[in-house]
């Protein structure tokens, strides 16, 4: 039986925005998990003295202490639920080499939720994912055409998430040790929050007038973070004329990938009920061709895909397309 996808999707999309970027209001004390430390800078690195700005005060550090695989900002003010985006945690706990009894179940909890969920972290829960619709909404309702990136450009988006992601975590890493001078490395620290539109934009809607991450332009490295920055938030704007322009070139995306396959959630194609229509390609805010041209494999999950499932909505073929937990059906097409 098909199901309206795509309005479920659009519930789970508004209430999960609500709730991550506002929940924490509904809750007078934060809550502990035994098995997940609060992590925090170490000693040794003097967070408090060197960069006393980006403290976070306990009080606005979240209801839960645990890091998301979706792109959020730690710096919202009082409101957020959630303590963060794992990668800031990833990066910001690579700088401070935090022991690994503090650094290990935080990753093992990461681990288990992309295993279970891949992408639909991306597509389904991200709060920047549902900015992004929304100025996609805006545009349809304005009645302006979308625009599409060439292939060539698709996969140079691709390639370029995965190299952020590792400047991200090599930054990280070189900051811990003494290889330049402090003054050197202050302007890169946590380099993830600084290439994060989600740490420019959450800060303003919950209370801040201003981001804690803002750079004052005082030499050629901090004027070209500050292009980066600028650059990066145009990415994300673009989605009003480009479907999800910043999950294109989104290291957190990138990592989350990794788990689209073999991991809980499947997109299954029967081959043998495909018309090659195409109507799964012109919908797909990622571009991809392969479900309609796969003639062979029953299987077409991909690395980018954000798993919102409209492909499957718009199939017009019974049961030519399904999503699967696992061995249960959850959606079929038709």
């Amino acid at each position: 039986m098909k199901r309206p996808i795509s309005k479920v999707r659009r519930t789970v999309q508004l209430l999960s925005f609500l709730l991550l970027v506002y929940g924490g209001v509904l809750f007078k004390k934060q809550f502990t998990v035994s098995w997940l430390p609060y992590v925090k800078a170490t000693p040794g690195f003097r967070v408090a003295e060197r960069l006393p700005h980006l403290i976070t005060p306990p009080e606005q550090a979240g209801v839960f202490d645990f890091f998301l695989p979706i792109r959020s900002s730690p710096f919202a003010r009082n409101t957020g639920l959630f303590r963060g985006c794992f990668l800031y945690f990833l990066s910001e706990n690579i700088t401070y080499l935090t022991p690994l009894g503090q650094f290990l179940p935080h990753v093992v909890f990461y681990i288990i939720c992309v295993f279970l969920l891949g992408m639909l972290w991306c597509g389904w829960i991200c709060p920047l994912g549902y900015l992004q619709d929304c100025l996609a909404m805006l545009r349809r309702a304005l009645h302006i055409p979308q625009l599409r990136v060439s292939e060539l450009w698709q996969k140079s988006f691709h390639i370029f998430a995965y190299v952020q992601l590792g400047l991200i975590l090599i930054v990280a890493l070189l900051i811990a040790f003494p290889v330049f001078s402090w003054e050197s490395r202050k302007q890169l620290f946590n380099l993830n929050s600084q290439l994060n539109p989600g740490d420019y934009i959450f800060p303003y809607i919950t209370g801040f007038n201003h981001s804690p991450i803002e750079i004052a332009v005082t030499n050629p490295l901090s004027l070209i973070l500050k292009i980066t920055m600028i650059v990066f938030l145009l990415f994300l704007l673009a989605s009003f004329f480009v479907k999800v322009s910043y999950c294109r070139i989104c290291p957190l995306g990138a990592l989350n990938g990794f788990f689209n396959r073999g991991g809980g959630i499947s997109i299954e194609k029967e081959v043998s009920k495909c018309t090659c229509c195409g109507s799964c390609y012109l919908t797909c805010p990622m571009q991809f061709k392969h479900i309609y041209l796969e003639k062979e494999k029953r299987n077409v999950d991909r690395t980018f895909c954000i798993r919102c499932f409209r492909c499957v909505d718009i199939c017009p073929e019974s049961g030519c397309l399904k999503v699967k937990f696992f061995k249960y059906k959850l959606f079929q097409s038709g």
